[in-house]
């Protein structure tokens, strides 16, 4: 049964005034703002990229509450969102984030709700619920921004309802994920656990509960891998299931301990990323602690993994008390990459002996050379550079007697996607190479022209042969002539 509110109770479920920001706002300052910090400032009072000034759209420097999310929107229209879950996947990137646009990493497009459709609170779970996130933006009939919808602030309306109050008094799980202490995280599954018995005890709707119970826990080992938790001072670390399941381990298997993982890992990789948290701790948090490195796996093979992190909490004296962090496994990247290096070495050693140069070039303007293999050295004597950097390179060293009609013959490439000829071109020393080349067009799916590419060789011995045949004709038929 739809769970009823007056029309005065949902109007005061909608936030009216939520955080937003234009596309062109940086993602720090996106992420200050979320945290209470005015407009502009990084967390130190000062612009992260005064090159690249931020709009912020119906604020001011006055500080804020901070906001589990901001709404990115040009004329009233949503048309992104990067909300605290996003900030903890960006945590995992190597990518800085003082000059990174917003536009380039929300998520769009959003998930909204037309005011005049928000009759009762189904209409807004239902959405968050199917949806699986946590903001509602609330459009008017124009499609432009009134407001915002969120659990929370269901809860708060809600007071004379049915809707399960942990949904209330449950903190956004990425909050306590900021708060948590590491053996608050060890107690996540019991804690879900107990909960989920509690709303069945009680005959709460569990599905709501359930959902807000589950959202840590993909945090944790899905959405950030395996996640890690430092406790410097006291030397503990928590380590999540996920993380130990990466390097084929039970969660009960390793001891939440810095030594677990620094035993596991290559020896020559660990004391490049203690340099790398050197830095880190160094520059205060500003260099970012970013390591590709190798583990051994239970069963003996390498695990390639993307390790990161931030410290999060420093003591008055300047060092490091607690730092958090993720291992993303890259294996199969690495793989990938491995074997496009030895296809990539492949493919250069027959092409450097082979006697046929391979070129690709754009389909348009002054046709410049996009590709050409370095045994075209060998064949004309120049280069490949001096192909790639002179859009005229080509044309000028063409016999003049073959220029006019190659370049004339070029134009059948645009409408059979073939073409071949044959042409003379000056090598290095000035001599000229006879050349046979071939070249089709590349189109894209619209039948647009993509890439021109082709091939050459050289025919100066068939040229030559030819040329010697001719000639032994000739001596032939005046040798017949003198006869009759």
């Amino acid at each position: 049964m739809p769970q009823l509110l007056t029309p005065l109770e949902l109007q005061s479920a909608i936030i009216r005034d939520p955080l937003r920001v234009s596309s062109d706002t940086t993602v720090i300052d996106a992420i200050a703002q979320m945290s209470g910090l005015p407009a502009g400032c990084d967390g130190l009072g000062k612009s992260p990229c005064p090159s690249k000034p931020t709009t912020v759209q119906g604020t001011d420097d006055r500080p804020r509450a901070p906001s589990s999310c901001v709404l990115v929107v040009e004329a009233r229209q949503v048309i992104g969102i990067l909300t605290e879950r996003d900030v903890v996947r960006l945590s995992a990137q190597p990518r800085l984030l003082d000059c990174l646009m917003i536009r380039e990493v929300m998520a769009h497009p959003v998930i909204t709700l037309c005011e005049s459709g928000f009759t009762d609170v189904d209409a807004a779970v239902t959405l968050l619920q199917q949806h699986q996130i946590r903001h509602l933006p609330i459009l008017d009939d124009h499609g432009c921004l009134t407001g915002l919808v969120t659990y929370a602030s269901l809860h708060q309306a809600h007071t004379h309802s049915h809707l399960p109050a942990e949904l209330g008094k449950r903190s956004p799980p990425e909050a306590r994920l900021r708060e948590s202490k590491p053996s608050d995280l060890r107690a996540d599954h019991s804690n879900c656990n107990q909960a989920e018995a509690k709303a069945k005890a009680e005959g709460l709707p569990a599905e709501g509960v359930r959902l807000e119970l589950k959202v840590l826990e993909h945090i944790l080992d899905n959405i950030l891998a395996g996640y890690w938790d430092w406790d410097i001072p006291n030397h503990q670390e928590y380590l999540s299931p996920g993380f130990k399941q990466m390097f084929g381990y039970a969660d009960h298997e390793l001891p939440n301990s810095p030594d677990s993982w620094q035993n596991l890992i290559f020896p020559e990789d660990l004391a490049k990323v203690l340099v790398c948290f050197d830095r880190h701790v160094q520059s205060r948090g500003k260099i970012p602690f970013y390591n590709e490195v190798r583990y051994r796996h239970r069963d003996g093979s390498t695990v390639w993994v993307i390790c990161t992190g931030q410290t999060i909490e420093w003591d008055t004296e300047g060092n490091p008390v607690r730092m958090i962090g993720c291992h993303i496994d890259i294996s199969d990247r690495k793989r990938a990459e491995a074997a496009l290096i030895r296809s990539e070495a492949q493919l250069k050693h027959l092409v450097s002996y082979s006697p046929v140069v391979i070129f690709s070039c754009q389909p348009h303007g002054d046709y410049r050379a996009t590709f050409i293999s370095d045994n075209v050295e060998a064949l004309l004597g120049w280069k490949a550079q001096d192909f790639l950097a002179d859009s005229e390179f080509w044309v000028n060293h063409l016999h003049p007697e073959d220029a006019e009609g190659g370049l004339a013959g070029l134009a059948s490439l645009f409408t059979d996607d073939f073409y071949a000829h044959e042409y003379r071109l000056r090598k290095g020393d000035d001599t000229y190479c006879w050349c046979f080349a071939q070249l089709r067009l590349m189109r894209d799916e619209a039948g647009n022209p993509l890439e021109m590419l082709g091939y050459l060789i050289d025919i100066s011995d068939r040229k030559q042969s030819e040329k010697h045949l001719r000639q032994v004709s000739t001596r032939l038929d005046l040798a017949v002539k003198l006869v009759d």
